[in-house]
C-alpha cells in the first residue's frame, strides 16, 4: 500500500506464479476487521490496478487498461500486477513514467515436476559428471538457479529503459 502511495505514474508488481498472484490478491480483497478498509482497497484509493491474464489473447486490452488508467489525473497512476516469464515481464517497454518502480515479491523458479525441467537438470547433471577439472559444465542445479535469475532480470529490466530514464527496483524475499 505505501509503494502505492509513494511511486508517481506506474508500478510493476510481479509474482512467481499466476497461483501466487491470484492468492494474494484474493488475500488482500478480503478483510481483516470490519471497521477498516481491504489492502486492495488501500493501494485502489492510490493507483488503479491492472492485473496480467493467463490468457494471451486478452492481453493487448490489459496492456491498453494499463495505459488508460496511467494517463488517469483522479489517481497517482497505475500498477500493473504480474508474473515472472509472462508477457509483461519479457519484451515490453515501460519507459518513463509507465514504471517509476518494479516490485518482485519472490523467485519464479520452474516448475521442478515439469518434465523438460527434470530432464534437463538430470542430463545437467550426468554432464557435468562426466567432465574433467578443465572443462566446467552447470549442474542441473545451477541451471535451475539460473533460470530464476534470468526471469527476475527481464522483469526488472522492463522500467529503465534508456540512460535518461529511472526507476526504483525492490526485491520481496530474503533471498535476494
Amino acid at each position: 500500500v505505501n509503494l502505492a502511495r509513494i511511486v508517481p505514474d506506474g508500478l510493476l508488481v510481479f509474482f512467481p506464479s499466476y497461483y501466487l498472484l491470484e492468492q494474494s490478491i484474493a488475500c488482500w480483497k478480503s478483510l481483516s476487521n470490519e471497521s477498516s478498509a481491504s489492502i486492495w482497497e488501500r493501494i485502489c484509493k492510490h493507483k488503479k490496478p491492472v492485473i496480467e491474464p493467463r490468457e494471451s489473447s486478452l492481453f493487448g486490452s490489459s496492456m491498453k487498461d494499463y495505459l488508460t488508467k496511467l494517463n488517469d489525473s483522479t489517481v497517482s497512476g497505475a500498477v500493473f500486477f504480474a508474473v515472472c516469464r509472462g508477457k509483461v515481464s519479457e519484451g515490453l517497454d515501460f519507459a518513463d513514467h509507465a514504471g517509476r518502480a518494479v516490485v518482485v515479491t519472490g523467485l519464479p523458479f520452474a516448475t521442478s515436476t515439469d518434465p523438460k525441467v527434470r530432464l534437463k537438470r538430470e542430463y545437467l547433471d550426468q554432464q557435468s559428471g562426466e567432465q574433467g577439472e578443465s572443462f566446467k559444465v552447470l549442474t542441473g542445479d545451477e541451471w535451475y538457479n539460473q533460470q530464476a535469475s534470468r526471469a527476475v532480470n527481464q522483469a526488472v529490466g522492463r522500467v529503465i529503459r534508456h540512460r535518461h530514464d529511472y526507476g526504483a527496483i525492490i526485491f520481496c524475499d530474503e533471498r535476494f
